[in-house]
């Protein structure tokens, strides 16, 4: 009996500490990223492998600032990113710099999620879209 109350008085002083820490967040949990240049990073990756597997002649560009970017540690970092994309003005076979495209004129604007897991003690850089 007295091995179950000590071990519950350690539950609740555990629990206790961990809801006064600053940082505290449940192990898996996603949480929201504020790093603007690993944002940027991961929306230049996502686009590129987007634009790599659209069969569009033209770029898909994104507007400057991402809708929703979240991290989760787990078995590997997933990383949820959801972006407002676009049709540019430049063809794939004339532009290789896309940092000078714009959006057309008439392009209809489009809501892409994209998920990157990655696992590099694995090999592992995944990333998948939900459109």
């Amino acid at each position: 009996m007295f091995v179950r109350i000590s071990l519950f008085a350690c539950f609740i002083a555990a629990f206790a500490v961990a809801q006064t820490t600053k940082y505290y967040r449940p192990l898996g949990a996603p949480v929201k990223m504020t790093n603007e240049t690993q944002i940027h990073k991961l929306a230049v990756k996502v686009m590129a492998f987007y634009n790599q597997i659209n069969s569009d002649d033209y770029y898909y560009i994104y507007d400057i600032t991402p809708l929703e970017a979240t991290e989760q540690l787990t078995s590997a970092m997933i990383y949820r990113l959801k972006l407002k994309i676009g049709k540019s003005d430049c063809n794939k076979f004339v532009v290789t710099d896309i940092k000078a495209c714009n959006f057309q004129d008439n392009a209809v604007r489009k809501e892409l999620s994209a998920k990157n897991v990655v696992a590099p003690w694995e090999k592992i850089d995944k990333i998948t879209f939900d459109l």
